[in-house]
């Protein structure tokens, strides 16, 4: 989370996702201008399992380019140039 806040940049936003603990220091000044802070929360156990359920079923249409872990670095050059056209997976196959 330190790396994430100290990382930010004016006008854009920080999400902390999970449960996995820590903390982030924020305060006045702490953070760039107009940068959001925010916690997401997914919903109940029963949601995660209908979610995996439409996985299951082919129902969830996930849009990704994969990029084998060798190309992580043109994967990582395509979104700082905004030419990926969904989301950049990086995969270990």
């Amino acid at each position: 989370m330190a790396l994430a806040t100290q990382s930010a940049r004016a006008g854009g936003s920080v999400a902390i996702v999970g449960a996995g603990g820590g903390t982030a220091t924020v305060g006045w000044g702490l953070l760039p201008g107009n940068c959001d802070l925010f916690t997401q929360f997914g919903g109940t156990t029963a949601d995660f399992r209908d979610v995996i359920a439409m996985a299951e079923a082919g129902r969830l249409v996930i849009d990704a380019e994969r990029f084998p872990f060798d190309d992580a670095l043109a994967a990582y050059m395509r979104v700082g140039q905004g030419t990926v056209t969904a989301r950049a997976v990086v995969t270990l196959e």
